[in-house]
């Protein structure tokens, strides 16, 4: 049943990325190359540090590699059409990125890095978070719901599975966030900050 669950899963992300594929491709949302660098960098080290954290375990944990697929190719995707623009504006993930790798090879303990990853990856959404509470239409709220609504099945294998209680901080992380996104895009009044 764990399979069939993941499996429902990933097709809700994947539709999520294809939407906001759309979406960017036909100028409905407004991607910062920063910020999906930042999201490309810390998804692949959170990929590796959950698998790690969840004793291998790929049911429980493919999500988070499709999630590192998928926010490198949207980096590459803003990268090519946006050649460079604001990419050094945060450098400094790429930095606590590979602190967080020397960390977890001194210490062997993927917890302490993937906690400290879920931080890292609620600050980086700031700037989005950020965006569309200023304006709204800058993200359209499809894709942002669909990827959110993806960890729903995530934080349940999470749960019933239960080895480590910090196991649901991945998966609560993405489906709170990605959400929050979401709804906050879907109001119509901009908010001053």
């Amino acid at each position: 049943m764990h399979t069939q669950i993941t499996v429902i899963g990933l097709l809700l992300y994947v539709a999520g990325y294809i939407v906001y594929y759309r979406q960017f491709s036909q100028n409905e949302s407004s991607p910062r190359i920063a910020t999906w660098f930042q999201w490309a960098t810390l998804c692949v080290l959170n990929a590796f540090s959950y698998h790690s954290m969840c004793d291998g375990d790929w049911i429980k944990t493919a999500q988070s590699f499709l999630a590192a697929i998928g926010n490198i190719a949207i980096f590459l995707i803003v990268l090519k059409r946006n050649k460079f623009a604001g990419l050094m504006d945060d450098f400094r993930w790429l930095i606590i990125g590979l602190a967080l790798i020397i960390l977890w090879r001194i210490t062997n303990n993927p917890v302490l890095v993937n906690i400290l990853l879920q931080a890292c990856i609620v600050v980086s959404a700031i700037p989005t978070f950020k965006a569309v509470i200023r304006n709204p239409r800058s993200e359209k709220w499809p894709a942002w719901i669909l990827i959110g609504s993806s960890f729903i099945f995530m934080l349940y294998i999470a749960i019933d599975q239960m080895t480590s209680i910090f196991a649901v901080l991945y998966p609560l992380n993405g489906l709170v966030t990605n959400l929050a996104i979401g709804f906050l895009s879907l109001r119509k009044t901009k908010i001053p900050i």
